[in-house]
Protein backbone atom coordinates (compact mmCIF):
# COMPACT_ATOMS: atom_id res chain seq x y z
CA UNK A 1 0.00 0.00 0.00
CA UNK A 2 2.73 2.40 1.01
CA UNK A 3 4.39 1.67 -2.34
CA UNK A 4 1.35 2.93 -4.08
CA UNK A 5 1.05 5.99 -1.99
CA UNK A 6 4.11 7.68 -2.79
CA UNK A 7 3.79 7.07 -6.72
CA UNK A 8 2.11 9.99 -7.11
CA UNK A 9 4.29 12.43 -5.57
CA UNK A 10 7.42 10.82 -6.62
CA UNK A 11 6.82 9.89 -10.26
CA UNK A 12 4.39 12.30 -11.26
CA UNK A 13 5.18 15.08 -9.09
CA UNK A 14 2.27 15.95 -6.56
CA UNK A 15 -0.22 17.96 -9.00
CA UNK A 16 2.20 18.13 -12.00
CA UNK A 17 2.29 21.66 -11.18
CA UNK A 18 3.98 24.34 -13.26
CA UNK A 19 7.62 22.62 -13.59
CA UNK A 20 9.92 22.35 -11.83
CA UNK A 21 7.34 23.41 -8.88
CA UNK A 22 6.35 20.81 -6.91
CA UNK A 23 3.06 22.50 -5.82
CA UNK A 24 0.07 23.48 -8.66
CA UNK A 25 -0.28 27.24 -8.87
CA UNK A 26 -4.24 28.48 -8.81
CA UNK A 27 -4.05 30.55 -11.75
CA UNK A 28 -4.71 29.05 -15.27
CA UNK A 29 -3.02 30.74 -18.63
CA UNK A 30 -4.60 32.77 -20.65
CA UNK A 31 -6.78 32.46 -23.28
CA UNK A 32 -5.05 31.29 -26.43
CA UNK A 33 -1.86 30.77 -25.01
CA UNK A 34 -0.10 27.74 -24.36
CA UNK A 35 3.91 26.67 -22.71
CA UNK A 36 6.01 23.89 -23.70
CA UNK A 37 7.85 22.58 -20.88
CA UNK A 38 10.81 20.02 -21.66
CA UNK A 39 13.41 18.96 -19.89
CA UNK A 40 15.15 16.26 -17.22
CA UNK A 41 15.24 14.45 -14.37
CA UNK A 42 17.92 12.37 -12.12
CA UNK A 43 16.63 10.21 -9.39
CA UNK A 44 19.01 8.78 -6.69
CA UNK A 45 17.71 5.42 -5.43
CA UNK A 46 13.93 5.44 -6.33
CA UNK A 47 11.22 4.01 -4.65
CA UNK A 48 10.52 0.62 -6.02
CA UNK A 49 6.72 0.49 -5.74
CA UNK A 50 7.14 -2.92 -3.77
CA UNK A 51 7.92 -4.85 -7.20
CA UNK A 52 10.64 -6.99 -7.85
CA UNK A 53 13.08 -4.59 -9.78
CA UNK A 54 15.11 -2.31 -7.80
CA UNK A 55 16.06 0.85 -9.26
CA UNK A 56 19.94 2.04 -8.26
CA UNK A 57 19.13 5.40 -10.26
CA UNK A 58 16.97 6.38 -13.13
CA UNK A 59 17.14 9.27 -15.85
CA UNK A 60 14.30 10.63 -17.32
CA UNK A 61 14.53 12.33 -20.95
CA UNK A 62 12.48 14.26 -22.54
CA UNK A 63 10.25 15.14 -19.77
CA UNK A 64 7.42 17.09 -21.39
CA UNK A 65 4.58 18.92 -20.66
CA UNK A 66 1.62 20.56 -23.02
CA UNK A 67 0.26 23.19 -20.96
CA UNK A 68 -2.71 24.99 -23.44
CA UNK A 69 -4.99 28.09 -22.06
CA UNK A 70 -8.70 27.29 -23.35
CA UNK A 71 -11.39 30.30 -22.60
CA UNK A 72 -11.01 32.51 -19.51
CA UNK A 73 -11.53 29.67 -16.64
CA UNK A 74 -10.13 26.67 -18.17
CA UNK A 75 -6.27 25.29 -18.64
CA UNK A 76 -5.56 21.74 -20.08
CA UNK A 77 -2.23 19.71 -19.46
CA UNK A 78 -0.90 16.74 -20.64
CA UNK A 79 2.53 15.45 -19.40
CA UNK A 80 4.69 13.07 -19.01
CA UNK A 81 8.08 10.77 -20.14
CA UNK A 82 9.95 10.23 -23.07
CA UNK A 83 12.45 7.69 -22.04
CA UNK A 84 13.68 6.64 -18.77
CA UNK A 85 17.28 5.16 -18.60
CA UNK A 86 17.22 2.60 -15.19
CA UNK A 87 20.27 1.54 -13.85
CA UNK A 88 19.60 -1.83 -11.79
CA UNK A 89 20.36 -2.44 -7.94
CA UNK A 90 22.76 -4.84 -8.46
CA UNK A 91 24.99 -5.09 -11.14
CA UNK A 92 26.91 -7.80 -9.49
CA UNK A 93 23.58 -10.04 -11.18
CA UNK A 94 24.73 -9.21 -14.46
CA UNK A 95 21.46 -6.88 -14.87
CA UNK A 96 21.50 -4.66 -17.93
CA UNK A 97 20.34 -0.90 -18.04
CA UNK A 98 16.88 -0.93 -18.67
CA UNK A 99 15.22 1.74 -21.34
CA UNK A 100 11.41 2.59 -21.11
CA UNK A 101 9.13 5.29 -21.84
CA UNK A 102 6.88 6.72 -19.06
CA UNK A 103 3.30 7.66 -17.85
CA UNK A 104 1.48 10.21 -19.29
CA UNK A 105 -0.93 12.21 -17.26
CA UNK A 106 -3.99 14.46 -18.71
CA UNK A 107 -5.57 16.98 -16.48
CA UNK A 108 -7.80 19.72 -16.50
CA UNK A 109 -7.38 23.42 -14.12
CA UNK A 110 -10.85 24.87 -13.76
CA UNK A 111 -10.26 28.72 -12.14
CA UNK A 112 -13.06 29.14 -9.74
CA UNK A 113 -12.68 32.61 -8.60
CA UNK A 114 -10.30 35.76 -8.10
CA UNK A 115 -8.05 36.81 -4.75
CA UNK A 116 -10.29 39.87 -3.42
CA UNK A 117 -9.15 41.32 0.46
CA UNK A 118 -8.67 37.86 2.35
CA UNK A 119 -10.19 35.27 0.61
CA UNK A 120 -7.30 33.49 -1.68
CA UNK A 121 -7.21 32.70 -5.54
CA UNK A 122 -8.87 29.16 -5.91
CA UNK A 123 -9.15 26.74 -8.86
CA UNK A 124 -10.15 22.67 -9.24
CA UNK A 125 -7.91 20.66 -10.83
CA UNK A 126 -7.92 16.83 -11.79
CA UNK A 127 -5.91 14.88 -14.03
CA UNK A 128 -5.93 10.77 -15.06
CA UNK A 129 -2.84 8.98 -14.97
CA UNK A 130 -2.52 6.13 -17.83
CA UNK A 131 -0.32 2.78 -17.48
CA UNK A 132 2.24 3.83 -19.61
CA UNK A 133 4.99 2.71 -17.42
CA UNK A 134 6.18 -0.72 -17.12
CA UNK A 135 5.59 -2.49 -13.86
CA UNK A 136 8.14 -5.10 -15.13
CA UNK A 137 11.05 -3.03 -14.94
CA UNK A 138 10.08 -0.72 -12.15
CA UNK A 139 9.50 2.75 -13.98
CA UNK A 140 5.45 2.30 -12.53
CA UNK A 141 2.66 0.76 -11.58
CA UNK A 142 0.64 -0.28 -14.72
CA UNK A 143 -2.24 1.12 -13.23
CA UNK A 144 -4.65 4.38 -14.16
CA UNK A 145 -4.95 6.80 -10.86
CA UNK A 146 -7.22 9.45 -10.34
CA UNK A 147 -6.76 12.97 -8.74
CA UNK A 148 -8.62 15.56 -7.72
CA UNK A 149 -7.35 19.03 -5.97
CA UNK A 150 -8.23 22.36 -4.89
CA UNK A 151 -5.72 24.70 -5.42
CA UNK A 152 -5.36 28.16 -3.15
CA UNK A 153 -2.92 31.29 -4.14
CA UNK A 154 -2.77 34.31 -1.96
CA UNK A 155 -0.36 37.03 -2.19
CA UNK A 156 1.28 38.26 0.71
CA UNK A 157 2.58 41.58 -1.55
CA UNK A 158 3.35 42.11 -4.94
CA UNK A 159 6.41 39.79 -5.03
CA UNK A 160 5.39 37.04 -2.54
CA UNK A 161 2.66 34.57 -2.72
CA UNK A 162 1.92 31.42 -0.61
CA UNK A 163 0.41 28.20 -2.33
CA UNK A 164 -1.96 25.26 -1.28
CA UNK A 165 -2.86 22.25 -2.67
CA UNK A 166 -5.14 19.91 -0.76
CA UNK A 167 -6.61 16.79 -2.92
CA UNK A 168 -8.28 13.28 -3.04
CA UNK A 169 -5.82 10.80 -4.93
CA UNK A 170 -7.57 7.06 -6.66
CA UNK A 171 -4.54 4.66 -7.05
CA UNK A 172 -5.24 1.23 -8.66
CA UNK A 173 -3.78 -1.46 -6.78
CA UNK A 174 -1.15 -3.83 -9.04
CA UNK A 175 -1.44 -6.42 -6.75
CA UNK A 176 -5.11 -7.44 -5.86
CA UNK A 177 -7.68 -7.35 -8.53
CA UNK A 178 -10.40 -4.47 -9.24
CA UNK A 179 -9.51 -2.92 -6.15
CA UNK A 180 -8.07 0.74 -5.17
CA UNK A 181 -6.27 3.04 -2.81
CA UNK A 182 -7.42 6.59 -1.90
CA UNK A 183 -5.28 8.93 -0.15
CA UNK A 184 -5.14 12.31 0.80
CA UNK A 185 -2.38 14.42 -0.73
CA UNK A 186 -1.44 18.32 0.69
CA UNK A 187 1.27 20.54 -0.16
CA UNK A 188 2.13 24.20 0.52
CA UNK A 189 5.03 26.63 -1.04
CA UNK A 190 6.02 30.24 -0.54
CA UNK A 191 7.11 31.76 -4.11
CA UNK A 192 9.07 35.11 -4.00
CA UNK A 193 10.54 37.28 -6.95
CA UNK A 194 14.37 37.77 -6.88
CA UNK A 195 14.22 41.15 -9.65
CA UNK A 196 12.58 41.10 -12.74
CA UNK A 197 13.76 37.89 -14.23
CA UNK A 198 14.06 35.52 -11.30
CA UNK A 199 11.98 33.35 -9.23
CA UNK A 200 12.92 30.89 -6.23
CA UNK A 201 10.15 28.53 -4.38
CA UNK A 202 10.14 26.66 -1.06
CA UNK A 203 7.67 23.77 -0.91
CA UNK A 204 6.79 20.78 0.72
CA UNK A 205 4.47 18.23 -0.34
CA UNK A 206 3.27 14.73 0.78
CA UNK A 207 0.33 11.87 1.85
CA UNK A 208 -1.27 10.22 3.65
CA UNK A 209 -4.26 7.19 3.95
CA UNK A 210 -5.70 4.90 6.07
CA UNK A 211 -3.11 2.38 5.62
CA UNK A 212 -0.20 4.03 5.37
CA UNK A 213 2.69 2.63 7.53
CA UNK A 214 5.44 5.97 6.41
CA UNK A 215 3.48 8.51 5.09
CA UNK A 216 6.01 9.47 1.84
CA UNK A 217 6.59 13.61 1.70
CA UNK A 218 9.38 15.66 0.57
CA UNK A 219 10.62 19.51 0.27
CA UNK A 220 11.82 21.47 -2.96
CA UNK A 221 13.42 24.17 -3.71
CA UNK A 222 13.70 25.91 -7.43
CA UNK A 223 15.27 28.72 -9.38
CA UNK A 224 13.24 29.95 -12.43
CA UNK A 225 15.17 32.57 -14.64
CA UNK A 226 12.75 34.04 -17.15
CA UNK A 227 15.56 34.20 -20.75
CA UNK A 228 13.19 36.33 -22.29
CA UNK A 229 9.55 37.14 -23.48
CA UNK A 230 8.96 33.90 -24.46
CA UNK A 231 12.10 31.62 -22.79
CA UNK A 232 12.50 30.54 -19.47
CA UNK A 233 14.68 28.02 -17.83
CA UNK A 234 14.64 26.31 -14.19
CA UNK A 235 16.60 23.74 -11.92
CA UNK A 236 15.30 22.51 -8.73
CA UNK A 237 16.29 19.44 -6.13
CA UNK A 238 13.80 17.60 -4.34
CA UNK A 239 15.04 15.58 -0.67
CA UNK A 240 12.97 12.81 0.38
CA UNK A 241 11.69 12.79 3.98
CA UNK A 242 11.00 9.20 4.50
CA UNK A 243 12.17 5.61 3.17
CA UNK A 244 9.01 6.11 1.09
CA UNK A 245 10.36 8.50 -1.29
CA UNK A 246 13.45 9.01 -3.70
CA UNK A 247 16.98 9.87 -1.71
CA UNK A 248 17.00 12.97 -3.84
CA UNK A 249 15.63 14.61 -7.56
CA UNK A 250 17.29 17.05 -10.07
CA UNK A 251 15.13 18.31 -12.20
CA UNK A 252 17.10 20.87 -15.43
CA UNK A 253 14.28 22.30 -17.83
CA UNK A 254 13.15 24.96 -20.17
CA UNK A 255 9.96 26.00 -21.32
CA UNK A 256 8.57 28.25 -24.39
CA UNK A 257 5.44 30.29 -24.66
CA UNK A 258 3.72 30.39 -27.34
CA UNK A 259 0.46 31.86 -29.02
CA UNK A 260 -2.05 29.11 -30.02
CA UNK A 261 -5.10 31.36 -31.14
CA UNK A 262 -6.25 34.55 -30.71
CA UNK A 263 -9.75 34.40 -29.37
CA UNK A 264 -12.69 36.63 -30.91
CA UNK A 265 -16.23 37.82 -29.54
CA UNK A 266 -18.51 34.77 -28.28
CA UNK A 267 -21.39 35.11 -31.34
CA UNK A 268 -24.98 33.60 -29.54
CA UNK A 269 -27.17 31.53 -31.63
CA UNK A 270 -30.19 34.20 -31.50
CA UNK A 271 -27.42 36.82 -32.84
CA UNK A 272 -27.65 37.73 -36.57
Amino acid sequence: MRYLLCFLIVCGGLVRAEWPDLIEEAETLKPGYGTIDFGIVFREDPVDFGIDTKRDSQLDLGRTRFSFGLGKVVELQLSGEILSIIEPFDLEDDLETENNSGDWTFATKVWIWSERGWRPNVSFYYSVKLPNASDEKGSGTDETDFATYFLFDKSLNENVMVTVNLGLGILGDPFTNSSQNDVFSYGASLRWKAGERQRWTLAMGGETGPEVQDDPAGTQLSWTYQLGPKWTTYVSGIIGFQDDFDDFQVHLGVRRTFRLFSPGPRKRFNEF
